[in-house]
């Protein structure tokens, strides 16, 4: 009779410790399979809204410093209001940006602020510079499942915005 005992427990302790082994290789593999990276997005865009009230453009993403993907982008703007300190005018900007490519789409929320540079010469548009912080809310094909946030910043002038979002990605 000991000896049934002792073999159920030998089994028990074997079976556990199968069990844990799996849950342990399950749970290294997906930490393994998801990997922090630094991500740099650059996009040239139309200073011109379209009709559709976005400003259409191009972008390149690296990780890590290699380039990854590249393909169009529309970013659909807002603005909030406007403050004026130490007699400067801000202006809230928020919004979302759209990356579209043959690998997928990623989506960017943002928010900051922007400050017009008006021109010496009045006759001549003014630029705005803009910056702040944003997000990663969705993605399909390969960014599907990504998250991520960082800073970003626009020079922009009446013919072109020219963007930079930089930051960690977890993918």
């Amino acid at each position: 009779m000991m000896r049934l005992v002792h073999t159920a427990a030998a089994a028990s302790i074997a079976t556990m410790l199968v069990l844990a082994s799996v849950a342990l290789a399950s749970t290294s593999a997906k930490q393994a399979a998801m990997t922090k990276s630094l991500i740099a997005i650059k996009e040239r865009g139309s200073g011109v809204m379209s009709a559709d009230k976005t400003f259409k453009g191009h972008f390149v993403l690296a990780l890590m410093g290699l380039t990854k993907d590249s393909g169009t982008t529309a970013i659909h703007p807002n603005q909030g209001a406007t403050t004026i300190i130490d007699g400067q005018q801000r202006t809230a900007v928020f919004g979302e940006d759209v990356l579209t490519s043959n690998k997928g789409t990623l989506e960017i929320s943002f928010h900051g602020v922007d400050v017009t540079i008006n021109n010496v010469d009045p006759r001549k548009a003014p630029s705005d510079v803009e910056s702040g912080v944003w997000r990663i809310i969705g993605g399909t094909g390969i960014y599907k499942g990504w998250t991520g946030r960082g800073l970003w910043a626009n020079a922009g002038t009446s013919t072109v915005n020219s963007i930079e979002w930089d930051g960690y990605v977890t993918h």
